[in-house]
């Protein structure tokens, strides 16, 4: 397994030495706390590292204070999980899904996975 990191921002993300031969592939951000799916996308396969350092380049270390009945969006909770993980000194893992040949039947797998992991998915394409 390859760790992608970020030097400027609090994330690393764990990502396999070999991906299958696809055209593109579903893959999940896993919480190794509690191995839990918490993001579903779909990605080229040769862009696979590139799109792994783009969830790390947009994290930030939020003072995470959260007051009672404020709505936070989920692309906030999703910074914020990559942010827990981090400072809890571990690393988020990449895991494939679905490997796919065509545009088409990467967004169906897409879409059919994330109900799949509704309860725990913080991203919202596919609901």
């Amino acid at each position: 397994m390859a760790i992608i990191k970020s030097a400027q921002h609090p994330c690393s993300i764990e990502i396999p030495d070999e991906i299958p031969a696809c055209k593109q592939l579903i893959y999940g951000l896993v919480d190794p706390r509690n191995d839990q799916i918490y993001y579903v996308g779909r990605v080229r396969r040769d862009l696979v590292a590139q799109r792994m350092r783009g969830h790390c380049g947009n994290v930030y270390d939020f003072d995470i204070i959260r007051p009672a009945g404020i709505y936070w969006p989920k692309s906030f909770r999703l910074n914020e999980r990559k942010v827990l993980i981090f400072n809890a000194g571990l690393v988020t893992r990449m895991t494939i899904l679905a490997l796919c040949d065509t545009d088409e039947e990467a967004i169906a797998a897409e879409k059919a996975i994330i109900k799949q992991h509704i309860k725990t998915v913080l991203n919202t394409q596919g609901k």
